[in-house]
């Protein structure tokens, strides 16, 4: 009785268990059981892209102000100096001797301001202008005299003597630059452009009629001749520039400049001395012309407004690794 009360059971407990497709759970395709993804790694420490080496400065594009200090002087043709006859009469020995070209140097100091820009092209090449206003310090003057046999009065002498000034007060200058890239940041150039300058000019001629025993006969003096006014011409030259600190560049420069002549012309008046009324002053004139030429050499500073500085390449994305 007891063996059947335990197989009763044993058999009671076996119906009520499922049978593995009984259910719809145990009705899936076997190959849909695969393996569960491989999660990924936590991130321990991020790693940055690699950074590019900076970009070169490059000082030569855009907007400048500086200052410039320096020398200028002239050649040795200061001025023409002669004297023409307005009669038929008038004596030509008196015009030969008062007949020249003035000798004379002249050097000073020059100093002054400038604005520019540039633009530097991809080949190295770079382009721009400048403008400049500068003072000079200085004159150039210079004197002739000269001695002659007059002429129509046989024994008599003519001596006459001229003397001139001039004066550059201010140069400035509207020029195109054009240079090259020779070396990092080393500029090398030419530039070339409009003159101008306030000019001031001032001359006079004088003669004596000797006679034999050297006593003067009769006198005459040029009416002063004097020109002031503002000149305009052409300029050209060179130079290098480089960077000597941030935003700071440094160049040399020289610059032939020339503004062109000063015609001048002034009668003579006669100063008759004793006995001797004559056309000796009123039949000649005196003309003086002064060429306003001369060269620059010179050192200034420019302050650069947007000199680029290095930049770095942007971070790329964080990446994940043991």
């Amino acid at each position: 009785m007891r063996a059947f009360v335990w197989f009763a059971t044993a058999a009671a407990v076996v119906a009520n268990v499922p049978l593995a497709n009984s259910s719809p759970l145990y009705n899936v395709p076997s190959e849909t059981y695969r393996a569960a993804p491989v999660e990924s790694p936590v991130a321990l420490r991020p790693t940055l892209s690699a950074v590019e080496p900076p970009a070169p400065l490059s000082p030569w594009s855009g907007f400048s102000v500086g200052i410039n200090l320096g020398g200028a002087w002239a050649g040795a043709d200061g001025a023409q100096m002669s004297v023409l006859p307005t009669l038929p009469g008038a004596d030509p020995a008196f015009g030969r001797v008062l007949t020249s070209n003035v000798t004379s140097t002249f050097g000073g100091f020059i100093g002054g301001a400038q604005i520019g820009y540039t633009q530097r092209l991809a080949n190295g090449m770079v382009l721009g202008a400048e403008a400049d206003f500068q003072g000079l310090t200085g004159k150039q003057s210079g004197w002739m005299s000269g001695v002659t046999a007059d002429k129509f009065v046989q024994q008599t002498t003519d001596v006459g003597a001229a003397t001139f000034s001039k004066g550059l007060n201010y140069l400035g200058t509207v020029r195109a630059r054009m240079g090259y890239e020779v070396a990092p940041n080393i500029l090398a150039y030419m530039t070339g452009g409009l003159a101008y300058g306030q000019t001031t000019f001032n001359a006079s001629s004088s003669a004596i009629w000797l006679n034999p025993l050297q006593v003067p006969l009769a006198t005459a003096v040029s009416s002063p001749t004097t020109f002031s006014g503002m000149r305009t011409g052409w300029t050209l030259g060179g130079g290098v520039e480089f960077p000597i600190w941030t935003n700071l560049t440094a160049k040399i420069e020289y610059l032939y400049y020339d503004l062109g002549w000063v015609y001048t012309k002034a009668p003579f008046i006669s100063n008759t001395v004793g006995n001797f009324p004559s056309a000796f002053g009123t039949s000649v004139v005196s003309v003086a012309n002064a060429r306003y030429s001369g060269s620059i050499a010179r050192f200034g500073l420019n302050y650069h407004f947007n000199m680029p500085m290095p930049t770095l390449a942007p971070i790329g994305p964080i990446s994940a690794q043991f």
